[in-house]
């Protein structure tokens, strides 16, 4: 887990340049900001979009837009999430197969013990580490 600082109410991660979206994002706000105080400065302006925005035909179509845009992202998280966990999954059952089936020779021929031993440890060992796994997965502490 990422620990960041919390210094200063956290002004230091905002102004954060390095994988930030803010410095990208920055020129289009300053922009919107600009456009805006050109609209409400000029009274030509302000007339027109009054009588512009009495329809509700321009607010249907942003309504539209944004809509399908936050569908299509969130089908898009949802889809990321579910490849995750069914990989997540995957991974889970194939550690825990060693560790469940108990080790077999495809001979009849006796084993010695400490072959025996070891394989017990190894899957003993696999055992612990996809318990492990999941646990630091769901977020919890094995302590």
């Amino acid at each position: 887990m990422l620990h960041y600082g919390k210094r200063l109410g956290g002004l230091p991660l905002l102004l954060r340049a390095y994988g930030s979206p803010f410095p990208r994002a920055l020129p289009f706000g300053i922009l919107s900001v600009v456009v805006t105080a050109v609209c409400v400065g000029v009274d030509d302006i302000q007339d027109s979009l009054r009588t512009s925005f009495l329809h509700p035909y321009p607010f249907q179509i942003y309504a539209f837009v944004i809509g399908f845009l936050v569908v299509l992202r969130t089908n898009h998280a949802l889809h990321r999430y579910m490849e995750a966990r069914t990989n997540v999954e995957l991974m889970g059952s194939k550690w825990c197969v060693p560790a469940v089936v108990p080790p077999s020779s495809s001979s009849d021929a006796p084993r010695s013990d400490l072959k025996c031993l070891r394989d017990r440890i190894d899957s003993r060992l696999v055992l612990s580490l996809s318990l492990s796994l999941s646990l630091s997965l769901s977020g919890r502490t094995s302590s």
